[in-house]
């Protein structure tokens, strides 16, 4: 849950709107006569939850003061500051800053802003996620590695690893299978290259279809109306009927436009439909936004390609045309 002592409602709302955005400072100043008391053990300062946003203040037993930030597309980073130096402080002027790169730390005396010290951020081995009302769940820790971790209520799935820690999980997974020897000679490698591919390119697909989702969750809305007018058919597009399918989607908690991804209004697996919904819903261009060479974009065309044919032809065929491949659906 958000905890910010003594502060209005207002100024809260202000600091949860903040954090939705992709970089952003939070600047304050604090004052508590237990924030140098040795007598207490590990406590939180303050944390704020927006969405799927988390920052949390958390000073430790040994005088260190952590600032955390998580969201689905960065993981969990931390900066850490010592505040020996500023012991006798009557009050703190704390800065958090933070940026798709990296986040900040910088304390100071209030009262002598020539006592100040700051330091940038790293991933975190203690990694946050915002579970449902407001819950905050911590995942691994010091010294532990978590693979993969999962929960779910009644048959539903109210935790799941992010799209960016499956994607890790693909490559570390493909690299393991790149490692294997056999005395198969050529076609052992022709196979597990074949896999590998399908692999990667199978979970390109579903990278994109879970942050796809995702950056409705850290609170960045997708164009509605742009998505249906290029994925639903002119008949659905009629008034009562995106009526009917809008009151499905409330039926069953979700979007609209989480609706139209889970029913595979929008083929992730498909080039084209993939760069179409995310351009068409959040005005993202693949090169040109994100900075990706034609040449690998090129390349990873090539490989959905490959992926397809190995599938439906043989995982043994070194090379197939893509006339023996039916069209996806």
């Amino acid at each position: 849950m958000t905890y910010l002592p003594r502060l209005p409602n207002d100024l809260i709302k202000q600091t949860q709107e903040a954090l939705k955005l992709r970089e952003g400072t939070i600047e304050f100043r604090y004052r508590s006569n237990e924030l140098f008391d040795p007598g207490l053990d590990t406590g939180i300062l303050m944390q704020v939850l927006s969405g799927q946003n988390l920052l949390r203040l958390e000073r430790d037993r040994n005088f260190n003061l952590h600032f955390f930030h998580s969201s689905l597309g960065t993981g969990t980073r931390v900066a850490t500051v010592g505040l020996d130096p500023l012991k006798g402080s009557l009050a703190l002027r704390i800065k958090l800053i933070w940026s798709l790169d990296n986040i900040g730390l910088q304390v100071s005396d209030a009262d002598d802003p020539r006592r100040s010290i700051s330091q940038m951020g790293e991933p975190s081995e203690r990694r946050f996620r915002v579970g449902d009302h407001g819950s905050v769940i911590e995942i691994g820790g010091e010294g532990l590695d978590v693979m993969e971790y999962r929960t779910s209520v009644k048959g539903r799935t109210t935790l799941e690893p992010t799209a960016l820690e499956f994607w890790t999980d693909t490559i570390r997974a493909t690299e393991i299978l790149l490692k294997g020897t056999s005395t198969e000679g050529y076609i052992f490698e022709n196979v597990t290259t074949n896999v590998a591919v399908v692999m990667l390119a199978t979970g390109f697909e579903t990278y994109c279809k879970k942050r796809f989702l995702e950056l409705e969750l850290e609170g960045i809305n997708a164009d509605y109306l742009s998505l249906v007018s290029n994925f639903l058919s002119i008949r659905e597009r009629e008034a009562n009927q995106l009526k009917a399918f809008e009151g499905e989607a409330a039926g069953e908690q979700i979007s609209p436009v989480h609706k139209l991804v889970k029913d595979r209004r929008v083929d992730f697996g498909n080039w084209d439909d993939c760069k179409k919904a995310y351009n068409k819903g959040y005005g993202i261009r693949f090169g040109e936004d994100l900075g990706v060479p034609p040449t690998h974009l090129e390349e990873i065309q090539r490989l959905i390609e490959h992926r397809d044919r190995v599938v439906h032809v043989s995982p043994m065929l070194p090379r197939v045309s893509k006339g023996d491949v039916p069209p996806r659906r």
